[in-house]
């Protein structure tokens, strides 16, 4: 039977398990995924039931995969498939004994495949070890069943055990570290000493989602090793709004209203600075009222308030209004 297998890109994850199998992840997921993530999979890890993993793309599946299974120390293989690509009358793919069988994209199985999935988790062949489950998806599997997406009753027999993967901009405080990793990685790959990015990077970053979480993070660092130009880490970040995710979170409203208010906070932000600060004169380059740049400054926490006898200097020159 064919079965087809997803190829994988090769960053530092992908070539290191290219080279040293499964193991690999004993070392880089405590290195890659959150502290309390590593722990929940190691608690779970001998256990043999059922694991969902839900997680914006990029954020560390399989990689959190992978390290379970090590844990795990299971003696038969790590599989992993590809569930859109699984066609229904392909025979059963179910025959692996033992080790960990990791279906990726669960969200996107064939309701053909779902049903037979659900029967072979209802009924264990007597006599015959059984690899564990471990499924994965970018989106709320749940949300999926409401909408008559996906089973149910398949659903409650994945979530014995569901662990969420935070996407990269709920771990900003992490991105120092996480920097130096990949940074380290590839200079030793490459030959390289390009040294840690300047404050302006850092600068740039502030603010930005992340969309490709820390698959993009280490594509960056990778590519700013190559190239050894710092223009290579903020290069087309611009044009993707803070907060976009590539999940389906927010609606095409919500995404526009994100990059306006982003817009609107740089403009406003060159107008001060031409103005030397004074918000009178900035307010006259923006052809707004007085009133409302203050509204906005406070909307878009721009800037800390006056003090009493600066904010009473400006007033005067407004004529006592505000």
């Amino acid at each position: 039977m064919a079965v087809q297998v997803q190829a994988e890109s090769a960053g530092i994850m992908d070539s290191r398990v290219a080279t040293e199998g499964v193991s690999a992840a004993a070392s880089l997921a405590p290195a890659l995924l959150p502290a309390s993530l590593c722990g929940q999979l190691s608690r779970v890890a001998a256990s043999g039931v059922p694991v969902l993993l839900e997680g914006e793309s990029g954020s560390g599946k399989d990689l959190a995969a992978r390290y379970l299974h090590f844990r795990s120390g299971a003696a038969g293989p790590f599989l992993k498939l590809h569930a859109p690509a699984l066609a229904a009358g392909q025979g059963s793919w179910f025959g692996l004994g033992g080790g960990t069988l990791y279906l990726d994209q669960i969200g996107e199985l064939a309701p053909a495949w779902q049903a037979e999935l659900l029967r072979w988790l209802q009924e264990p062949e007597a006599g015959r070890e059984r690899p564990r489950l471990v499924a994965a998806t970018p989106q709320e599997l749940a949300g999926q069943a409401a909408a008559g997406q996906f089973r149910r009753d398949l659903l409650y027999r994945l979530n014995v055990v569901t662990l969420r993967l935070a996407p990269l901009r709920q771990r900003r405080a992490e991105l120092p570290r996480l920097v130096a990793l990949f940074l380290e990685q590839y200079n030793r790959a490459h030959g390289r000493a390009v040294p840690p990015p300047p404050a302006a990077v850092w600068r740039a970053w502030e603010g930005y989602a992340w969309p490709g979480n820390l698959r993009e993070l280490e594509n960056l660092v990778q590519r700013y090793v190559i190239l050894e130009s710092a223009d290579a880490l903020t290069t087309g970040l611009a044009a993707r709004p803070a907060g976009w995710a590539p999940d389906g979170s927010l609606s095409l409203k919500q995404i526009t209203r994100r990059a306006e208010r982003q817009l609107e906070r740089e403009l406003i932000g060159q107008a001060l600075a031409a103005s030397r600060g004074n918000r009178k004169r900035a307010a006259g380059l923006l052809r707004i009222s007085y009133r409302a740049l203050l509204y906005k400054l406070k909307d878009a926490d721009l800037a800390p308030p006056l003090a009493p006898a600066a904010a009473r200097s400006e007033d005067q020159l407004q004529g006592g209004r505000v």
